[in-house]
């Protein structure tokens, strides 16, 4: 009886060992993406976004979108929508309704999009991980996949495709219940020339609008 327990003592201790060895792997991986993306002035990224439903297997939309990002501030574009974070509030803008949606970043549920890049930030505080597949694709770009478990959501995680040569990411998909959303990175621009005032909202440009605070 004494052999088994300590036999299960090692066994249980190597499982600890291997994880917390896979922990630190990971987050050294998701800590140099972080500074790659933040070494730079900003980051200009055109990407396209297709959401399937497991529900409705034949749904899929496909939409494309720009994200210029620079130290925390961004500045989002999906079709006819700009969402614009300048570091304390979020600005939601439709051209089509002429309106303009001031949000609290904290409140998740009222933004339209959410940051392709947020993970970066918040892995540690609020997501459990593992790492998943690798996977090579066109071009003979070699993929390591990270996935990312929200605490205390069972039916939602994220998984991160990151190119292994670059340290960037390519490939993030969200699975929400039964709904998927892949966003694949297809061009990155670093230090693009910007303006100084490039993420603040000028409330002149949209006197015309309805601005719902």
């Amino acid at each position: 009886m004494k052999v088994k327990l300590f036999l299960l003592f090692v066994v249980t201790l190597s499982y600890g060992f291997s994880q917390q060895k896979d922990n630190d792997a990971i987050e050294k991986l998701l800590n140099s993406v972080n500074k790659n993306i933040n070494a730079f002035d900003n980051v200009t990224i055109e990407f396209k976004i297709l959401a399937r439903s497991n529900t409705q297997l034949n749904a899929a939309n496909e939409l494309e979108g720009k994200l210029i990002y620079a130290k925390g501030k961004y500045k989002l574009e999906i079709f006819d929508v700009l969402q614009l974070f300048d570091g304390e509030k979020a600005y939601l803008i439709s051209n089509e309704n002429e309106e303009v949606t001031i949000i609290d970043p904290k409140d998740t549920e009222e933004l339209m999009f959410q940051n392709p890049l947020r993970f970066l930030s918040e892995y540690k505080s609020i997501y459990t991980y593992t790492w998943d597949i690798k996977q090579t694709i066109q071009n003979n770009i070699e993929l390591q996949y990270v996935k990312l478990i929200p605490n205390g959501e069972e039916n939602s995680y994220l998984l991160i495709g990151i190119d292994r040569e670059k340290v960037l990411p390519y490939k993030i998909i969200q699975v929400v219940n039964k709904e998927q959303t892949t966003i694949t990175l297809e061009y990155i621009e670093k230090n693009k020339p910007l303006p100084n005032d490039f993420f603040t909202f000028d409330k002149k440009l949209y006197k015309d609008y309805y601005i719902n605070q």
